[in-house]
């Protein structure tokens, strides 16, 4: 407990009087010397050494001499090293007063073995028993504690009546948006929490929801499909088959529509675009169903609904199966060949399988 020194009251005429001023007292004491081994003049031309040099001990110091200070013979002398190491705080057996009961009482103290130790009640009582009164509580105040007097205390009768919530002024951020993953403010007003703006919050769809499904129940007749992923709408292909050539890529859509993306060169992607996001293949004469596709290196091949081949891109070697050299950015058929089912492309050659179970290849024979 703090020391401090308080000025007192007199008591009424019919009660004692106390001091008009409390006792306070602080004292220091530091024990420490040679003692009967201190350097002492003989009248000769030199003392006589009280220690050896560099040894040690430790003598009593403090308050009341339970410290400990540590010493060092230096030229025959006993030197402190460092300060007192002493737990005592106060005196022993002397008597201070401190205020006590919401600064209104005096509480007498007597030091015992180094502390402040209350002796005694509290002087002065700060209420008439049975006196009842509501004092002020909660986070801001603005609540209501009923007391009362015990005995010459307040003593609280019952919890705090408080309806706030928070503490003015205090601000926090809540999780909310679409999926939780917005930010929003809120500042504590009058008790209460109040949003502070409007939720901070990127996303823009449910995670999970479809979008264009929703509008457009019947799948087979939707020109796209949206699905929301991680707060975002995405165009879903569905894609049916997928492949990958030497520097690009090629699917097939739920509706038969061949798309591919990637290295544009050689027209391997057999419609214009720079291939940084997916093409529909093809033109007027390639625009109905198909059921496989395989790329290559450089060329891309596909089989449409009439078992027909049809080939674009680089055209040397004969990997365009049509008897040409050149390049083609568009498809063009394969020559002599129907009833495919399938096609799968090599780096350089292209290989299908046909209806009677025969397979047919075309390209670089090496």
């Amino acid at each position: 407990m703090q020391e401090e020194t308080i000025r007192l009251r007199s008591r009424t005429a019919d009660g004692p009087r106390r001091p008009s001023l409390a006792l306070s007292t602080l004292f220091f004491a530091a024990i420490a010397g040679c003692g009967d081994d201190a350097t002492r003049p003989d009248g000769g031309d030199a003392g006589i050494s009280a220690c050896d040099q560099d040894a040690t001990r430790e003598r009593p110091c403090g308050l009341n001499g339970r410290g400990l200070q540590a010493q060092v013979c230096d030229r025959g002398a006993w030197v402190n090293q460092g300060a007192c190491i002493d737990d005592d705080i106060c005196i022993d057996e002397d008597r201070r007063y401190v205020e006590c009961a919401d600064d209104e009482g005096a509480q007498p103290q007597l030091c015992v073995e180094g502390a402040w130790v209350d002796d005694g009640s509290c002087i002065d009582d700060l209420c008439e028993h049975g006196e009842e009164r509501v004092i002020a509580c909660g986070l801001n105040g603005n609540g209501t504690r009923a007391q009362v007097c015990v005995n010459g205390f307040w003593v609280g009768d019952g919890g705090c009546v408080d309806d706030d919530v928070c503490v003015d002024d205090d601000e926090r951020s809540l999780a909310c948006g679409y999926n939780g993953r917005g930010l929003r403010t809120q500042r504590c007003v009058d008790g209460d929490w109040t949003d502070v703006g409007e939720c901070a919050d990127s996303d823009v769809c449910f995670d999970g929801a479809m979008g264009d499904l929703e509008i457009c129940p019947d799948f087979d007749l939707c020109t796209s499909v949206s699905h929301c992923i991680e707060g975002r709408w995405v165009d879903l292909f569905d894609p049916m088959s997928i492949t990958a050539g030497g520097e690009h890529t090629c699917m097939i859509r739920h509706k038969g529509e061949a798309y591919c993306w990637g290295a544009s060169s050689s027209g391997r992607l057999g419609a214009p675009g720079n291939g940084n996001s997916p093409v529909r293949v093809g033109s007027g004469n390639f625009n109905d169903f198909v059921r496989s596709i395989g790329a290559g290196l450089e060329h891309t091949c596909a089989v449409r609904s009439n078992g027909t081949a049809w080939c674009w891109g680089r055209g040397g070697e004969g990997r365009l199966g049509n008897g040409q050299i050149l390049e083609s950015g568009i498809p063009v058929q394969v020559s002599s060949i129907t009833n495919v089912v399938s096609v799968h492309a090599g780096d350089i050659h292209t290989c299908a399988r046909l209806a009677n179970g025969r397979i047919s290849c075309w390209g670089l024979n090496s």
